[in-house]
């Protein structure tokens, strides 16, 4: 069993590294084999097919995201609630920017569900709650009311997955300063 459990971690950091390194598109079957040293079949043991793999390993990698985001140094941000949702956003942008092979795998890969699997859920609160705290203080401050929050989050996740979607996708048409500067400016727009 725990000789199971290293075989599926070291397919998974392998397929992990490539798409870091080299993007989503260049994972194969094929090459998971040349960077782990097992034969390619092997992959078929443990996994349905490169989808399940990946959908799997997508878990992992936004949990090191919200890891990586809750460990940054909240004192950095400012008092005023509006500026400090700005700095959650503009620290969400500059990640993704230092990875985005990262954020192409999130969301250019056509990920496909297994059936009966609803971790997707469980990750999905988790995610949340990370913002849930990004937006108390415009609560607690009567910038909004708590049954807001949702339809602000979304927007503002939403226009800035857009923004650097258009980034990432070859537009050129946003950098990262000029995406942070969009943000700021909507959330402004929105709460002042």
């Amino acid at each position: 069993m725990e000789k199971n459990l290293a075989v599926k971690q070291k397919l998974l950091e392998a397929a992990e590294n490539l798409i870091l390194s080299e993007g989503h598109d260049k994972v194969t079957v094929r090459a998971l084999a040349r960077a782990t040293g097992y034969t390619f079949p092997l992959l078929y043991h443990y996994y349905k097919d490169l989808n399940a793999l990946f959908y799997e390993l997508r878990f992992k990698m936004i949990d090191d995201v919200v890891k990586s985001l809750l460990s940054i140094d909240k004192t950095l941000a400012s008092k005023d609630p509006v500026d400090a949702l700005t700095f959650e956003f503009q620290n969400y942008v500059h990640y993704f920017f230092k990875e985005p092979n990262r954020f192409r795998f999130f969301f250019f890969y056509p990920f496909k569900a297994p059936e009966d699997n609803s971790e997707y859920d469980a990750l999905e609160v988790k995610f949340q709650g990370m913002w849930q705290d990004a937006f108390g203080q415009l609560v607690s401050q009567g910038y909004l009311t708590f049954d807001e929050i949702p339809m602000l989050a979304k927007t503002l996740i939403a226009a800035t997955h857009g923004l650097m979607m258009l980034s990432f996708s070859a537009n050129g048409q946003y950098d990262e300063a000029a995406i942070q500067n969009e943000i700021s400016n909507m959330i402004h727009y929105l709460l002042r």
